[in-house]
């Protein structure tokens, strides 16, 4: 049995958006190690992390900085040492809300992880999280013997320039780089595009609210063409470019990049939400998941102005069906007529776990057909926020949500009536955990 990793914190309770960030960041029910208040930071390491790090087999540790004081920890040596951890997770918990570290305590954390990645480091994978860092710290860190032989670096929240990139080059190793929400803009897409044939196993890319455009989309497009021709490439598995003004220019010559990769086999997740793209835009990106066919889990298009002109999205989406675990169609301008195509295709998805339609015209014949496919048996998540559903259509679900195993249920902003969402209510299976409802 895989040994349980290790998460070390500085208070007793979190708070619930501090408990989410820590489910997104490591996508598991870590085991906690509660350090008391009263616990001095110095106290720490010799008497808490060295003992536990010398003696666990467990291969990832998690550090939660709850309290600016704690950032003083020098725990690079304790993890430098260690025989076991793989992976080393630093999140700045303490400035949650305030949007990272200023540069006094971030200079102390890049400090110790610097040195958890010296020697003998066994560290394959590395994400630091709230820290502000700038392009010296990334230089710092670089430097570190240990760098060049990771194959996960996530760095999203942070605040480098793209001349920061050049020092990821190092990496031949890399298959995973994520680095949303930060500065890059195109100049940083172009680094990221001239760096990929540096990195022959990189299959996951997030670059999401980067502020791209249609020039580093462009850039990026021609790039993935080009590290094809290279050859002897993994191939690409995630890309997430959402929360970027790419428009129908820069996401089509991303897909038209796409659909140039032979080994397009292990392609499963394509996140574009919020990029401004159109119809237009649409009918290429068609094509793309359409290449693809079965085999996508994930489609994220979310906050887009689709709109009903790209009837060929519908089909392509149909052709995933098989295989798909999510779709994200939410505030995308859909109509009745290409909403009830899309679910029509769908009804053999019997993966689909998550489904978002939010703020979309589905009006009640819609959410019947939703209702009554099938569909909604083997969802976990499904959001109708903002539908224009009304007490008709609220009906229909009433003898499906029962059976099924439903945990997130949004039907908020919908014209219900009360006598509607009472049945509802009455109709909710005992699985679910989250319910938003007029």
């Amino acid at each position: 049995m895989k040994p349980a990793p290790i998460e070390i914190t500085a208070e007793p309770l979190l708070p619930q958006d501090v408990l989410n960030l820590v489910s997104f960041v490591t996508n598991s029910d870590q085991p906690s190690l509660e350090l008391n208040d009263n616990i001095s930071p110095a106290r720490v390491v010799p008497t808490i992390l060295d003992p536990l790090l010398s003696g666990t087999e467990a291969e990832s540790l998690t550090l939660l900085i709850l309290s600016k004081s704690y950032c003083t920890l020098s725990f690079g040596e304790s993890v430098a040492k260690s025989r076991a951890i793989r992976s080393l997770n630093v999140m700045a918990i303490c400035e949650f809300r305030a949007g990272g570290l200023d540069a006094l305590f971030s200079s102390f954390l890049v400090k110790s992880v610097a040195t958890a990645l010296n020697g003998d480091s066994k560290l394959e994978h590395l994400a630091i999280f709230l820290v502000m860092l700038d392009t010296d710290a990334i230089r710092t860190i670089s430097q570190s013997a240990g760098f060049s032989r990771l194959i996960t670096l996530k760095i999203p929240w942070s605040g480098f320039s793209p001349e920061a990139i050049q020092e990821f080059r190092k990496i031949r190793t890399l298959r995973t780089l994520h680095l949303s929400a930060g500065y890059l803009g195109d100049p940083g897409a172009a680094a990221i595009a001239g760096a990929l044939s540096s990195w022959p196993e990189l299959a996951d890319l997030a670059l999401d609210d980067q502020g791209i455009g249609v020039k580093g989309a462009k850039a990026l497009g021609a790039a993935w063409a080009k590290r094809e021709s290279a050859g002897n490439v993994r191939g690409l598995k995630s890309l997430d470019l959402g929360q970027n003004e790419l428009e129908d220019e820069g996401v089509v010559a991303i897909a038209n990049g796409l659909m140039t990769l032979r080994s397009l086999d292990s392609f499963d997740c394509l996140s574009l939400n919020d990029t401004r793209l159109t119809g237009t835009g649409a009918k290429k990106l068609s094509e793309l998941i359409s290449l693809r066919g079965p085999g996508l889990a994930f489609i994220r298009l979310c906050r887009n102005a689709i709109g009903d002109s790209a009837v060929s999205l519908g089909d392509a989406i149909g052709k995933c069906a098989a295989t798909l675990v999510g779709l994200e169609l939410g505030t995308c301008d859909l109509g009745p007529k290409t909403l009830e195509r899309i679910i029509s295709k769908l009804s053999g998805a019997r993966l689909l776990s998550e489904l978002g339609l939010s703020g979309n015209d589905l009006g009640n014949v819609v959410a019947k057909s939703l209702a009554l496919n099938g569909l909604i048996t083997n969802l976990h998540r499904l959001n109708l926020e903002k539908c224009n559903i009304g007490a008709e259509g609220a009906k229909a679900f009433t003898g499906q949500l029962a059976a099924c195993s439903i945990q997130d249920l949004d039907l908020s902003s919908n014209k219900l009536t009360s006598a509607g969402a009472t049945k509802i209510v009455d109709s909710l299976p005992l699985s679910l955990v989250s319910l938003c409802i007029p």
